[in-house]
């Protein structure tokens, strides 16, 4: 699905001028479905099904846009696999933008510890942002976005005070309660335009492999 005029509307969008950084969750967000409940190994991702998962196909042009031309910030937080969403995000060519250890937090990575708003303050500290920079987390589990929430003074437009910096993030919630618009979309989740439910090709993931007892981690 290609939108006329998408590099217009991204350069004069209001997200694109007011944050450094976006940081999005994998399951639900980026895919459409969890992955990680899904049991899908990284061998099972073949490029098809990868591109057919992306809940937004304008994804893979977005991400590139916000790195080449306008040096934003990217990075990638969950609780899935890292070797599992390297699967989806190298057969999506999008290798080059996303790399483990750098803006990748997933699980059998780095150790999964502390709450989902340390690990995002670890992402946010890994890509050297400047002070006082705007940050944009986009995630379609309210549990994540609660627990982010209470740690961040939303009083005072999100500023949150950390030992070496001071960042000022702010949270999209990603609504999959319509059946048809499941994960990130470009035009309800970055240009807040209200959308009507569009059909979607399903999303049939692919056959369970017997053995689950292999470890894939990096």
């Amino acid at each position: 699905m290609e939108h006329l005029g998408f590099e217009y509307r991204l350069r004069e969008s209001q997200k694109l001028k007011d944050y450094n950084m976006f940081i999005f969750d994998f399951d639900g967000t980026i895919i459409r479905f969890n992955a990680f409940m899904e049991n899908i190994f990284p061998e099972q991702v073949t490029s098809q099904h990868a591109k057919s998962a992306l809940a937004e196909p304008l994804f893979v042009k977005l991400v590139k846009e916000l790195v080449d031309k306008y040096n934003k910030k990217i990075a990638i937080i969950s609780n899935s696999y890292g070797s599992v969403i390297l699967a989806y995000i190298n057969k999506n060519n999008l290798s080059k933008y996303f790399k483990i250890g750098i803006n990748i937090y997933a699980r059998n990575t780095v150790p999964l510890i502390g709450s989902r708003y340390k690990r995002v303050i670890k992402l946010i500290e890994l890509a050297k942002i400047k002070k006082d920079s705007k940050i944009l987390v986009f995630d379609d589990n309210e549990r994540n976005i609660s627990t982010i929430k209470k740690r961040v003074n939303l009083l005072s437009t999100g500023v949150q005070n950390t030992v070496k910096n001071q960042y000022y993030i702010e949270l999209h919630h990603i609504d999959n309660t319509k059946r048809n618009n499941k994960g990130f979309n470009f035009e309800k989740d970055w240009l807040n335009i209200e959308i009507n439910e569009r059909k979607r090709d399903k999303v049939i993931p692919p056959r369970k492999l017997k053995d689950y007892s292999r470890d894939y981690s990096n």
